[in-house]
């Protein structure tokens, strides 16, 4: 990914595309604001959507959704964050500030590519000095 491209990128975290899912207009507003192809996602968040299809009432039909969702998005590899995870992992832990796996591994992807994330979740995610967070869920 180019530094230009990189630059207008977000990453967009499960919870955001869980209220895009359900129709949230005040997400859809900041999808229109930075341009759907501004908006990437992490393997980890494609994990989460797809697990909770399965644990849905609904688990073919969910996951098609997602499926289709995936389709328009780009997806980014889990091997981008490796090293950034265990650098931030280490940090946290001596910090006595850890946060759960998938939610680091999210917020170190990116913290790899140097883009922000959109996510409603400011609490955990404040412990990563360095990450860039946007929450774009009112309230």
């Amino acid at each position: 990914m180019s530094n230009s491209k990189a630059n207008s990128m977000i990453l967009l975290d499960s919870n955001i595309l869980i209220h895009l899912l359900r129709k949230d207009e005040n997400i859809k507003q900041h999808i229109k604001q930075v341009g759907w192809r501004n908006c990437c996602i992490s393997e980890i968040t494609e994990v989460e959507l797809l697990y909770g299809a399965a644990c849905s009432a609904h688990p073919t039909k969910n996951r098609k959704i997602c499926e289709e969702l995936f389709n328009n998005l780009t997806i980014i590899p889990f091997s981008t964050c490796i090293e950034e995870f265990c650098l931030q992992k280490s940090i946290l832990r001596r910090k006595g500030e850890l946060i759960e796996d998938n939610d680091l591994y999210i917020a170190s992807t990116a913290l790899a590519l140097g883009i922000p994330l959109a996510t409603e979740n400011v609490k955990h995610m404040n412990h990563l000095s360095e990450l860039e967070i946007q929450n774009w869920v009112e309230r």
